[in-house]
């Protein structure tokens, strides 16, 4: 079976009677491909109603009540408690369901319903903001992914939820490529987070750690030749720049003083 494959190929556990009932409580017709995800226990889409208010549907089943339709409102953004359906959340679950989306291990829950025990794996409705639960024994984990043949510790590794590297498959363009892969309880499937390739990782190496060459420093030895004089005026750093005019000092002749006192003659006794 192939990587694509979930639980949406089996056949409908709820009657499709249920989307008559869904039309006429809530007002809205279903596509085919929502239909198809409610009546295997998924959650629809976002849908809107009549009355402009938005809201993802799916069904329970409870021994006393039978099967119900719930509805579901969008949050503006997701608010983890203490525990979810009996599992206790380490401060790593909540960090990896804040910044993932998936909470990346199998764990044992309790059915809110019938308060059963089941293992499942928990993630993020990244439509509502709110937990979603996939149950183990309702997903399928194929033999083969992508044309690789899984052996025992990938297979094993993915019922785990954790991120299982597999290498050498073909993706749709028909190139190799290498990922982490992992169920994912948001989407239903599984999940692909690409490897680069060894080139590649050798290219990002490289534009992460630049080898920067030195630059040889030039000095320059002024030429006595044409080394300017200190006092020398200096050229002009463009064209259209005028030299700076120099101060001429007039040396003048002194004038003559000829407002000079006479001499007084002496008188003869």
């Amino acid at each position: 079976m192939e990587a694509n494959q979930t639980s949406q190929d089996r056949p409908a556990r709820y009657p499709t009677s249920l989307l008559a009932e869904l039309t006429s409580r809530f007002g809205i017709e279903l596509d085919d491909a929502n239909a198809k995800k409610l009546l295997n226990g998924q959650k629809t889409d976002l849908q809107m109603l009549p009355d402009g208010t938005i809201r993802k549907f799916y069904l329970t089943h409870s021994p006393d009540q039978g099967i119900h339709i719930n509805q579901i409102e969008p949050r503006k953004e997701l608010t983890l408690s203490s525990d979810y359906l009996g599992h206790a959340f380490t401060e790593e679950d909540k960090n990896r369901l804040q910044k993932y989306g998936e909470m990346g291990r199998r764990v044992d829950l309790n059915d809110a319903i019938t308060n059963q025990p089941f293992k499942g794996y928990i993630g993020v409705d990244a439509d509502t903001k709110t937990l979603t639960v996939l149950r183990e024994d309702r997903f399928r984990f194929p033999e083969h992914i992508k044309g690789v043949q899984l052996n025992e510790q990938q297979k094993e590794s993915l019922r785990d939820g954790k991120l299982t590297p597999i290498h050498g498959m073909t993706g749709a363009d028909g190139q190799s490529f290498d990922a982490l892969v992992q169920v994912s309880a948001a989407k239903r499937s599984l999940i692909f987070r690409r490897l680069p390739q060894p080139a590649q990782q050798e290219q990002q190496k490289a534009d992460a750690n630049p080898q920067v060459t030195p630059v040889a420093e030039v000095v320059t030895k002024p030429n006595k030749a044409t080394s300017q004089k200190t006092g020398e005026r200096k050229q002009p750093k463009n064209a259209n720049e005028k030299p700076a005019e120099k101060t001429i000092k007039s040396k003048l002749p002194k004038a003559k003083n000829t407002t000079s006192p006479k001499k007084t003659p002496k008188l003869k006794v």
